[in-house]
């Protein structure tokens, strides 16, 4: 199978109510967003104005309080170029297309513009690809900048454990 399971884990008790947003393409080569009921959602627009992803497309998957209570999420097939964004309130993605080069683009939050109507929402993500033929790459970005504190369990199929903190 080309699934792959999350435990995501919010660790704040006592914080606001986090969520996560998972993207990425999907084996095809399209943009895809994970919804709450664990399907891909395939966002769409003819628009060179990017628009926000509607409220109804449910890609805001609300998390459990408490270390003991893990988000259990499974992405249904391959994924590349994916993201798991983790933020304490809702994000807004949007989606332009470009009629030049025929381009449909997923627009992601911004912390560099002052304008992006999730600037003021603390996020992070990680990066993953899982597909059949080159297998599961996954690693937290703190390349550009850091946002929420984030750390990361791998847990392989003979029950090795690899650890990010």
């Amino acid at each position: 199978s080309n699934s792959l399971a999350l435990d995501i884990v919010n660790s704040y008790d006592n914080g606001p109510q986090m969520y996560a947003y998972i993207i990425g393409h999907d084996i095809g080569g399209r943009n895809v967003m994970l919804d709450a009921s664990g399907q891909f959602y395939y966002p769409n627009t003819f628009s060179e104005i990017p628009l926000p992803i509607p409220d109804d497309a449910n890609v805001a998957i609300p998390l459990n309080r408490g270390r003991g209570n893990p988000k259990h999420i499974v992405i249904p097939d391959s994924i590349e170029s994916g993201r798991v964004y983790i933020a304490d309130a809702r994000l807004q993605f949007g989606m332009v297309y470009n009629h030049s080069n025929q381009v449909l683009g997923l627009v992601t939050p911004s912390v560099m513009s002052p304008t992006d109507p999730s600037v003021n929402i603390t996020w992070g993500f990680m990066e993953l690809t899982n597909k059949d033929v080159t297998g599961l790459f996954a690693n937290l970005s703190f390349v550009d900048w850091v946002g929420l504190v984030m750390g990361m369990r791998l847990t392989l199929g003979n029950g090795q454990v690899k650890t990010v903190p």
